[in-house]
């Protein structure tokens, strides 16, 4: 029994043994975990100051010691704002190479991230890698912007066509233009910046359409009224751009640019002789005219090389007095005379747009 008595007391001594150690193990376990989370959370503490730093220091102008500050918080802490900043930051002091590498990594782990397509975007175009920006602002202008996210990818949208104008890429700069007037329907104010830049880029019917949308939205709108005259005026459509011109003058649009291309609207709708609602002494009118003016033009050029027989048909053309029966035959004698003196212009640094305008209305039918 002594020998039994002995075994349990030693058994019992052991497990308490045991259980000590256990504690102690548990206590130093915790104590570790707790000084490792001390040490992580004073790490990303002295990352963030350092970030901070580096934000008050760009803040006043300093972008090589914030470049610093922001090094040393990614050197802590790899966080993608950090790296974000430290790129920018790199950009506005003139070092785009090394932003690059900073911008790509980002990528590495989220390709669809706004920002930083952006910034590379910005870089590519401003090396003149072109397809590379594109491809850059593409994916900005769809892809993951934390806030203001309509507003930033209208803004990579508009600098990517800014990109295709200046690079002369209409077609794609046009196209551009009228993706962005899908995203934004019911914006009269962007969609009339929009239907200008359409018209600058020698788009005028997709511009017409768009100025008529802003005038749906907003019917008193002066600027989409010219604006939709000019694109009629760029269409050859005359009749239309007289009366979209004439309302935009008459709701404050009198600025010179419309005021002479609705007068220039009004000379090639007096002057031109092949409409086809003019009676035939009206056109017969009109073709004299005609003739008058494309000699006058090309005296005032001094061409000297002008034969003397054209211009002495014009004169007699002048005086003739045709027969009912004979005035279609004498109307297209005179257009035909017209044109072959008008050609006889070249080069001369002397225009008449109305003119030019009638002559191409008559080649074109």
């Amino acid at each position: 029994m002594a020998i039994d008595s002995s075994r349990e007391t030693r058994s019992g001594f052991g497990t308490r043994s045991l259980a000590s150690v256990f504690v102690v193990l548990v206590a130093l376990f915790g104590g570790t975990t707790l000084l490792a989370n001390w040490y992580s959370r004073e790490r990303l503490s002295r990352a963030s100051d350092y970030f901070k730093v580096g934000q008050r220091l760009e803040a006043h102008n300093k972008p090589g010691e914030a470049i610093e500050a922001y090094r040393n918080a990614l050197e802590i802490s790899p966080n993608s704002e950090y790296r974000l900043a430290l790129a920018q930051a790199l950009i506005h002091s003139g070092r785009p190479e090394g932003a690059s590498a900073y911008l790509t990594e980002l990528l590495r782990s989220d390709i669809a991230s706004g920002e930083p397509n952006l910034l590379l975007a910005r870089i590519a175009a401003k090396e003149g890698r072109i397809d590379a920006a594109v491809n850059y602002y593409q994916r900005a202008i769809y892809g993951y912007w934390p806030g203001d996210a309509q507003k930033n990818r209208l803004a990579a949208r508009w600098e990517l066509i800014g990109l295709l104008e200046s690079a002369h890429i209409q077609k794609q700069a046009t196209g551009q233009l009228l993706e962005l007037s899908e995203q934004v329907p019911g914006d009269a104010p962007v969609l009339l910046k929009v239907g200008k830049q359409l018209l600058a880029n020698g788009a005028p019917s997709q511009a017409a359409e768009i100025f008529r949308e802003v005038l749906k939205i907003q019917t008193g709108n002066s600027e989409a009224q010219a604006g939709l005259g000019e694109a009629e005026f760029a269409l050859a459509q005359y009749v239309e751009a007289q009366a979209a011109l004439r309302k935009a003058m008459r709701e404050g649009q009198n600025n010179e640019e419309v005021r002479r291309a609705y007068e220039i609207v009004n000379e090639v709708l007096a002057l031109d002789p092949v409409r086809q609602e003019l009676s035939p002494i009206e056109r017969y009118r009109r073709s004299l005219l005609l003739l008058e003016h494309s000699a006058a033009l090309v005296s005032a050029c001094h061409v000297e090389s002008t034969p003397n027989t054209l211009l002495d048909e014009a004169k007699q053309a002048e005086n003739e007095r045709p027969h009912a029966r004979d005035l279609e035959s004498a109307i297209d004698a005179n257009i035909h005379l017209a044109q072959e003196i008008y050609a006889l212009k070249g080069n001369c640094a002397q225009s008449d747009q109305a003119l030019a305008r009638v002559f191409a209305s008559i080649n074109s039918k």
